[in-house]
């Protein structure tokens, strides 16, 4: 699939080394999220770019030149997944054997053809600066979390202390002390107070009892888990174009 690469070429230092994230990808002007549970996380090793979107992991040899990728056949391992999956897997490689135009700024890594758009967000290495969505709300217990459909729980870190959290409804204010393993959330809450429908006002008390019980966290490959009783958030970092 794709252009030649020529072999042994080195990747140029603005991406050499660095990997990004994205949970979103734009279709034909059509922005969707990517499968529940699931992202695209696209790396370059010098002289290849590696990718992976919930399903296979896929690389290939790449030259990068001052606005096109050009992608070398790509390999792919075989698992078999369930077709939303299977499709992401095909986006993806369709988009890197298109030679896709690139852009690299502070707001991230964009890749594009006619039809295909990634605005991928650098992996963070800490949460202060950077702004997450859910791609997953897991429950193992009894009562499920109450999170409504087409709403997205966001969450932005700004250095020192400060959390805001948004879940569909008002914008909820706290202050949170980083440790190695949990947030630890302050008792008190701020909101907008905006009117919103009443099953809205129950994610956004939900989301603040979840905060405020002080969530174990993992950081890991650019994505934030946090954990909480039964219930588990996944979240990937957000483009500041989002």
């Amino acid at each position: 699939m794709g252009g030649q690469a020529a072999p042994g070429v080195t990747v140029p230092s603005p991406l050499t080394g660095r990997t990004f994230v994205t949970g979103f990808v734009t279709d034909q002007d059509v922005r969707r999220r990517l499968a529940p549970g699931t992202w695209l996380r696209l790396g370059f090793p010098a002289g290849l770019v590696t990718a992976h979107a919930g399903c296979n992991a896929m690389s290939a040899g790449v030259r990068v030149g001052p606005d096109r990728l050009e992608v070398g056949p790509i390999a792919s391992t075989l698992m078999g997944c369930e077709p939303v999956r299977e499709e992401q897997d095909r986006l993806v490689a369709d988009l890197l054997a298109a030679g896709p135009q690139w852009q690299l700024d502070t707001a991230g890594l964009t890749l594009h053809t006619d039809d295909l758009r990634f605005e991928l967000v650098e992996e963070p290495t800490q949460l202060w600066g950077h702004r997450f969505v859910a791609v997953a709300v897991n429950e193992t217990g009894i009562v499920p979390a109450p999170v409504v459909a087409g709403t997205d729980i966001v969450l932005t870190f700004t250095a020192p202390d400060g959390l805001t959290g948004h879940a569909g409804c008002n914008a909820l204010i706290a202050q949170v002390d980083v440790t190695e393993d949990r947030l630890m959330v302050g008792d008190r809450v701020g909101s907008t107070r905006v009117g919103c429908p009443a099953e809205l006002h129950r994610q956004d008390e939900w989301l603040i009892a979840f905060l405020q019980d002080d969530p174990a966290f993992t950081l890991d490959e650019g994505v934030l888990t946090l954990r909480r009783a039964s219930t588990e958030i996944v979240l990937v970092p957000m483009s500041a174009r989002d």
